[in-house]
């Protein structure tokens, strides 16, 4: 990844030859999550308040979840829920991405801080 250029780029390690696509127009991202079939979900929340797909021919990216901010981590669990740590805000949201729209559900956190059973403290890592 690249701060200076709004950028990220994707190789394969050990390869003498290695393919490279470029994903432009990325401010300040944080996540990003290679699933097992090769799609790259990549934050790109901060300005543009969404989290996008990109497929590996793709063009363009797809939208697949709309947030209030930057997801400081992504993971897609095995049942196809995408997870998105609003670290800034104290919590966790996820969307289906089988089912229609981009709408995020809160799964864990309040909009504060604290040591509560229902708050989070500047939540990064996810893993289900």
């Amino acid at each position: 990844t690249s701060d200076d250029d709004d950028r990220l780029s994707v190789g394969q390690k050990n390869v003498s030859v290695s393919y490279q696509k470029m994903f432009h127009n990325l401010n300040q991202s944080k996540g990003v999550f290679l699933s097992e079939k090769g799609d790259i979900y990549i934050d790109n929340g901060a300005h543009f308040g969404r989290v996008e797909k990109w497929t590996m021919n793709a063009t363009t990216p797809t939208i697949v979840m709309t947030v209030n901010g930057s997801c400081h981590s992504l993971f897609l669990g095995p049942d196809d829920l995408l997870y998105c740590s609003l670290s800034d805000l104290h919590q966790v949201v996820a969307r289906a991405l089988g089912l229609p729209g981009t709408s995020a559900t809160l799964v864990a956190g309040t909009w504060s801080t604290g040591d509560g059973m229902d708050q989070l403290n500047f939540p990064h890592g996810i893993f289900v």
